[in-house]
């Protein structure tokens, strides 16, 4: 829709590299949409959605990385402590990790990437990794598993109920935010009023130096 109003062909392939460089930018983005109903009904299902929406626009929403955040990352790094970003976004939204000091690479993991390889093969890639995205707890829970197995010991932060089976398998369980499950655990855990978490696990290697994922 223009802004007189007045209704175009969507362009595809500009709207794409629209929401492609905002997403570089580690922009989030919600798209908006209209539809016209003569049947006067207050909300919609599904079936309302399948019959086709006008586009209006974007939405491009920024949650910056705090300066704290960014100073925890590296004090992770000068002790030894490696740092991995997992995360449900789209991997070009996962650029944010540049910003954070995550990792200096373009190499992203995504969670159908995962699904496709063994356990072992995953073991061999999640040491080289720092970025994950578009993943789900069942993949979160994986990646523990594979970093345990060679050998690290691994904490994971998260927010999210559906995260509790891989802050469970974690060496190190960090549950962020203000309202905690008080499940009884048997790995000691942490909990922090704070909205900021660092990245998503981190573990530190038995017989070597500190690693974080």
């Amino acid at each position: 829709m223009q802004e007189s109003g007045q209704m175009e062909e969507i362009d595809e392939g500009l709207w794409e590299r629209l929401s492609g460089d905002l997403a570089d930018e580690g922009f989030r983005l919600l798209a908006v949409a209209i539809a016209d109903d003569a049947s006067g009904k207050d909300d919609i299902d599904f079936d309302d959605v399948e019959k086709g929406f006008t586009l209006i626009g974007f939405a491009a929403i920024m949650d910056p990385p705090r300066p704290e955040a960014i100073e925890a990352v590296e004090e992770c790094r000068r002790a030894g402590i490696q740092v991995k970003m997992i995360t449900g976004d789209r991997a070009r939204t996962a650029a944010i990790a540049k910003s954070m000091g995550i990792s200096d690479s373009e190499h992203v993991m995504t969670g159908p990437e995962i699904e496709k390889t063994t356990d072992e093969e995953l073991a061999d890639l999640v040491k080289d990794i720092d970025v994950f995205a578009r993943v789900s707890p069942e993949h979160k829970l994986r990646l523990v598993t594979a970093l345990q197995k060679l050998g690290y010991i691994t904490a994971m932060t998260r927010d999210g109920v559906n995260d509790a089976p891989a802050l469970k398998k974690a060496d190190i369980g960090i549950a962020m935010g203000k309202r905690v499950p008080r499940r009884p655990r048997k790995r000691q855990r942490w909990s922090s009023p704070t909205t900021t978490s660092p990245p998503s696990s981190m573990p530190s290697r038995r017989d070597g130096p500190s690693m974080t994922t």
